[in-house]
């Protein structure tokens, strides 16, 4: 008897760790957002929270110090349920930006590996960050990392490779993008093979697709300033070459 194939929000997120683990240092990235949290921060309290928006599988949240207190929040489930698997003392918030109401609790939330791309219009953009900055602390930071610059990418198919024969599983994926700057489509179509049980072996094609928004450091800048944070700094020497943009909420 088949089985019913996992839905495609379940697929990317279970191969997700494959495919960016060898892609993406997410704890230098971790490290480096909390040293520029601490150098940038009004006060230092002694166990400082921190919110992490978009954690996906929750590979920074491992990754970030002790001597923080960390939650993430996240939107798709099969995402939360492999991050509260990975954390299970973290608490994941189940919902947008703009819809998450937790309290003026954090001394800093961060939104890395460009998952601000997915507030793909200004008017998501606006509301997700006025509602972040409500959740900080006076005094804290909002930290982005944005997804690409503009200009960076080219219109042109992508394919990756990745396997672990530990795990009997391997990846085969080709990434498309299509639109025009600033919202694009990206779709993935990929093909999980698997070892079964029973030594066989099974593949399974599925693709996905997420309509994502290239912003300009001058739009994010505005929609940070509009949102009630100062002091907004560009810094460019975050790993992977993407920046990261810090404001701070007087």
């Amino acid at each position: 008897m088949s089985t019913a194939q996992p839905p495609a929000s379940v697929l990317e997120a279970m191969i997700y760790d494959m495919v960016y683990l060898p892609k993406r240092d997410f704890a230098a990235s971790a490290a480096y957002a909390v040293t520029l949290a601490e150098r940038h921060l009004r006060s230092q309290p002694e166990q400082p929270r921190l919110l992490e928006v978009g954690c996906r599988t929750g590979l920074h949240l491992a990754a970030f110090p002790s001597s923080w207190t960390v939650e993430g929040s996240e939107t798709e489930e099969a995402y939360r349920a492999i991050a509260r698997s990975r954390l299970p003392q973290v608490t994941i918030h189940p919902d947008e930006p703009h819809n998450l109401a937790l309290g003026a609790h954090y001394d800093a939330i961060v939104c890395l590996f460009g998952m601000i791309s997915r507030l793909h219009t200004m008017e998501q953009l606006n509301a997700g960050l006025n509602n972040l900055v409500t959740m900080l602390r006076p005094g804290g930071v909002l930290l982005i990392e944005p997804w690409h610059r503009p200009n960076m990418m080219k219109p042109r198919p992508q394919g990756d490779f990745t396997s672990s024969s530990g795990l009997g599983v391997a990846v085969a994926r080709m990434s498309q993008l299509v639109g025009k700057e600033p919202e694009v489509d990206l779709t993935h179509h990929c093909h999980l093979g698997r070892t079964t049980r029973s030594g066989g072996e099974t593949v399974t094609p599925f693709s996905y697709t997420h309509r994502l928004r290239v912003h300009s450091p001058a739009e994010l800048r505005s929609a940070m300033q509009a949102a009630g944070l100062s002091d907004i700094w560009d810094d460019p020497g975050a790993p992977h070459g993407k920046g990261m943009l810090i404001g701070v909420r007087c």
